[in-house]
């Protein structure tokens, strides 16, 4: 069963000086700061021996904190009865707590001096005097007060520590940094190496696509059907990612930019006339054109009727097509 214990107080505005002998200044403004920051859920400070490094065994657990008169006051709870007795029988005649610097990583709460332990001592004096000896009581019991020591210095973990353990710890941050630099460079060359890679990739994939291109348009070229001045032009064309981008085109022995759509509409202007859609009689004459659709209907329709005529039934299509093809006989 745990006992249930009156407020202590742990802790006074002031200068100190912790075990690492560096100084502090507390003013009820930072106190204040930590009674404010301080939530159980975020974390709990612990009632243990000493200062341990991993803030356990835990006899007991900081329920809240206040500040009464300069005073930072802690209320227990769930005090482990043994560890009640010996502090009430003088066997902890101290008191410490351990902070949480405001730049801590490990902090809470960052910005202000979060309580990270309460630690009882025994022949350890403590750093802050004046305080009265601890004692665990009932809850009804007049308001007890307590010595109360150090604040913790180190970013991490609590100042007590020897001078080769503090080189042991430099040692291992520098290990930890020469590691993380190493895994850094590594992955900076991966990189390099990837972009690199992708880089040659892509510069294949550009020169394939100019190879079939400049072969595609040098057969148009051989088979008539474009012409060498275009020839250089109409690759830049077809080579261009976007189209609606400036692109180079040699014009007039100069070099031109223009858009895709620019120069194809040039391009497609200067074309010579493919295909002659009008009719054209014995003599060479242009006559109607085949394309009106008037005159191919009366035409076909003259046809099927022609066919019809001698037996040989076809459908209007078929008369249409016959028409299209210039084998209905209208201009016999």
């Amino acid at each position: 069963m745990k006992t249930k214990t009156a407020p202590i107080e742990i802790f006074k505005a002031g200068s100190h000086v912790a075990m690492s002998g560096a100084a502090f200044d507390f003013s009820e403004s930072d106190l204040q700061a930590t009674v404010a920051a301080y939530d159980p859920a975020k974390h709990e400070a612990p009632l243990v021996v000493g200062h341990p490094k991993t803030d356990d065994p835990a006899y007991g657990w900081t329920q809240s904190i206040a500040l009464a008169e300069g005073k930072l006051v802690a209320t227990p709870r769930d005090v482990d009865p043994a560890f009640a007795e010996l502090v009430n029988s003088r066997r902890f005649s101290k008191i410490s707590a351990s902070f949480y610097p405001p730049d801590s990583p490990a902090n809470p709460v960052p910005g202000v001096y979060y309580l990270r332990h309460i630690g009882f001592l025994g022949a350890q004096p403590p750093a802050v005097k004046g305080l009265k000896t601890p004692s665990f009581a009932d809850a009804d019991a007049d308001f007890i007060t307590l010595e109360f020591s150090e604040i913790e210095t180190n970013r991490e973990e609590s100042t007590a520590m020897t001078p080769e353990e503090i080189a042991a710890k430099q040692a291992d941050l520098d290990r930890r940094e020469a590691e993380i630099k190493a895994k850094a460079d590594a992955n900076a060359q991966k990189d390099a190496e990837f972009a690199e890679r992708e880089n040659r990739i892509k510069a294949a994939e550009a020169k394939t696509k100019t190879d079939e291109i400049n072969q595609f348009v040098d057969g148009l070229v051989k088979e008539g059907k474009v012409l060498p001045k275009d020839q250089s032009n109409l690759v830049a064309f077809m080579s261009a990612e976007n189209p609606g981008d400036a692109i180079d085109f040699a014009e007039d022995g100069h070099v031109v930019k223009k858009t895709g759509a620019e120069w194809l509409r040039g391009f497609l202007s200067g074309l010579q006339k493919q295909v002659e859609f009008a009719e054209i009689d014995k003599r060479g004459t242009k006559t109607t054109a085949a394309t009106d659709d008037q005159a191919i209907a009366r035409r076909a329709r003259e046809y099927k009727a022609r066919m019809d005529k001698v037996g040989e039934n076809i459908s209007f299509a078929e008369a249409v097509d016959a028409v299209r093809a210039d084998k209905d006989g209208a201009q016999a």
